[in-house]
């Protein structure tokens, strides 16, 4: 993994509020191009849709309780798995009371998620533990599937995700932080 360069002026280690204290629209992982219009752009590289180049599995440099919507298409994959602990705490830390969460990436049993660039190869059982579940909330797990099994009915769909290869291109989650309206910790009750 490329580090980011602390010359560019890009580049934060420290929380900023040039974009705002609340209500921000977080593209993580934006790479190339934005996907909402007016969203803070969060890379580790520099590109032409990134507004700030920083890790954020060491810090989202954003304020606490600012960000009301987090949107991130296939960047989960390409971070280690034992870096995901510190990538949630700073999702949390950001993320406002009611802040959705909506991750994008390549269900591990596809062929695309097999790319050399990919570190960790993600399911929805990832998302069960104690550890995530006490922070977030999951609202809605989707699938894209392939061509041959988008039309079956579900029942069949499910079967394929678990037994087949290849059956399901992408997975999407859908989260929201466990915060009350002031911004506290949510206990769960798991």
């Amino acid at each position: 993994m490329t580090l980011p360069d602390p010359k560019n002026p890009k580049y934060l280690d420290a929380i900023t509020t040039k974009f705002g204290t609340k209500n921000l629209i977080l593209d993580l992982g934006v790479g190339n191009r934005k996907h909402y219009p007016g969203s803070v752009g969060i890379d580790i590289r520099d590109y032409d849709a990134v507004d700030i180049i920083a890790d954020a599995t060491k810090l989202i440099p954003l304020p606490t309780n600012s960000v009301k919507h987090c949107y991130s298409y296939h960047t989960l994959e390409h971070i280690p798995s034992i870096r995901y602990g510190s990538l949630f705490q700073q999702m949390y830390r950001v993320g406002a009371p009611g802040c959705t969460i909506d991750w994008w990436f390549p269900y591990w049993t596809h062929r695309t998620a097999y790319d050399f660039s990919h570190v960790t190869w993600l399911n929805e059982y990832c998302f069960e533990g104690s550890g995530f579940l006490g922070w977030f909330e999951v609202k809605n797990i989707g699938y894209t599937y392939e061509d041959e099994f988008k039309d079956l009915p579900q029942k069949e769909k499910d079967f394929a995700r678990k037994h087949y290869f290849n059956a399901v291109k992408e997975m999407r989650i859908q989260f929201t932080v466990r915060k009350d309206a002031e911004g506290k910790h949510v206990k769960w009750k798991g």
